[in-house]
């Protein structure tokens, strides 16, 4: 009995530690699969983070972007209105280039006739004529008066025609101008 006890005992003993080392090991590997578990979940947080980053930096470029062509968007309905304002200030200059040319064309056209009377009548020597034909001082008066006011008005003319000249010159000029601005608005827009 001393035997089956020893025996009993030592079977016991065998399996208890048997138990412990499998005890142990276990615990030790729920410790490593617990660590490793533990490690990965660290990584899988610091990739998350990582990439919630990144997506931060790219919403905020998104952002950016849409900050951008919304300006460019801006950018492009003022350019388009100011192409829509001088298209209409050209055809305003258009109609009064040709109004003025028209102008010009009859200041012309009355000064040429009056030019033809002149030469026909003599020229300076009917003015001298006129005068010398006054019967009296009054008489002599009034037509000094009335030839000064001819006078006048051929001076007239011809300061209309220059000024109509020079305001048709500076029209033109405007013109090349608007249409130049026009332009460099739609290579702006199609740059955009």
């Amino acid at each position: 009995m001393a035997t089956v006890l020893t025996l009993n005992c030592a079977t016991a003993i065998f399996y208890l530690f048997i138990f412990l080392s499998l005890f142990l090991l276990l615990g030790q590997a729920t410790q490593v699969a617990a660590s490793t578990v533990q490690e990965e979940l660290n990584q899988n947080k610091s990739y998350q983070e990582e990439l919630e980053s990144k997506i931060s930096q790219q919403e905020e470029k998104i952002f950016g972007l849409n900050d951008e062509i919304n300006v460019l968007y801006k950018e492009v309905d003022s350019n388009n209105r100011q192409i829509s304002q001088l298209e209409e200030n050209i055809k305003g200059t258009e109609l009064e280039i040709e109004s003025t040319k028209k102008r010009i064309m009859e200041t012309q056209k009355l000064y040429d006739n009056k030019m033809r009377q002149l030469y026909k009548n003599g020229g300076q020597a009917d003015y001298l004529s006129i005068l010398l034909d006054a019967d009296s001082i009054g008489d002599f008066l009034s037509r000094v008066n009335t030839l000064t006011k001819l006078i006048s008005m051929d001076s007239q003319i011809i300061t209309d025609f220059r000024g109509q000249s020079t305001r048709l010159e500076t029209l033109l000029t405007e013109l090349d101008t608007k249409k130049a601005e026009a332009e460099l608005l739609k290579e702006d827009n199609e740059k955009k």
